[in-house]
């Protein structure tokens, strides 16, 4: 199966005799379109096609060269930022994000990873900074401010952990009701 839909479940399937000459001659086909990309939705598209047949290798040399195509293109560097993630990369998906930032300096999606990255990697103060223009929290940042709210009390930083937790609650009131959350806002209370 190389290829299946998510709404109707159908699916594309080769014999797994036929597999090498199929995917050679997809990725052949791959690299030529790479090189004749004349607009960045198709080069994101190129980039599904290789995630599509699991070529890491392939579709690492042409998000480079996407890269390096369309270096102005939010969208394209947002989503490559997506790719870089799932590919494991999260430094290269920070460049991209960062190559976002400076294109639209308050990219809400892009400083929404970038926080989640930081947060990952124990820069709360900076992630806490990017999310800082973010006035309407929602699913996505939702995440990211649990992260940063739960990377701040790891440092033992109570304060700041709890004033995270009162500003998710007071736009989510719905997260107060799980259980681990209300767990953490309520020990931050006692500290």
């Amino acid at each position: 199966i190389y290829d299946s839909c998510w709404i109707c479940h159908d699916s594309h399937r080769v014999p797994l005799s036929q597999w090498p000459e199929f995917s050679n001659r997809f990725l052949s086909d791959l690299r030529k379109r790479t090189e004749q990309i004349q607009h960045p939705d198709e080069a994101i598209a190129i980039l599904k096609d290789y995630r599509r047949i699991n070529e890491t290798m392939g579709g690492r040399r042409a998000a480079e060269q996407l890269q390096r195509a369309f270096p102005d293109d939010v969208e394209l560097h947002l989503f490559l930022g997506k790719w870089f993630v799932e590919m494991g990369e999260p430094k290269r998906a920070k460049e991209c994000y960062e190559t976002v930032l400076q294109l639209e300096a308050n990219h809400r999606d892009a400083s929404i990873a970038l926080a989640t990255l930081l947060v990952a990697e124990g820069a709360a103060r900076r992630a806490h900074a990017l999310l800082g223009h973010i006035s309407e929290i929602d699913l996505h940042g939702e995440a990211a401010y649990l992260e940063l709210a739960r990377a701040y009390l790891r440092q033992k930083n109570h304060q700041q952990s709890y004033a995270i937790y009162q500003l998710l609650l007071k736009q989510r009131p719905a997260l107060g009701q799980k259980g681990a959350i209300r767990r953490e806002v309520r020990s931050l209370e006692r500290t």
